[in-house]
């Protein structure tokens, strides 16, 4: 396993340290799993975008037309 240091503003430190006690986990354990869920944002973000660069409103549309106008089950409902 690798060591990351890096400066965080005394703010930044007191929020991180309220979350991470909050869920009872250590303050890297936190940290790790924010970094984790960011590069996991990004790596999606950039399968959406490459793999729907070239397709339009209407092909939107389309695909709008294949899903099932149905009441959502009782666990769904907002």
């Amino acid at each position: 396993m690798n060591v990351l240091q890096i400066p965080i503003n005394e703010n930044l430190y007191s929020k991180i340290k309220e979350f991470s006690e909050k869920e009872n986990i250590s303050i890297e354990s936190f940290a790790s799993l924010a970094i984790e869920e960011k590069i996991e944002y990004y790596s999606e973000s950039e399968y959406f975008l490459k793999r729907f660069k070239n397709k339009t409103k209407d092909d939107f549309r389309r695909a709008l037309l294949k899903v099932p106008s149905v009441e959502p089950p009782e666990y769904d409902k907002l």
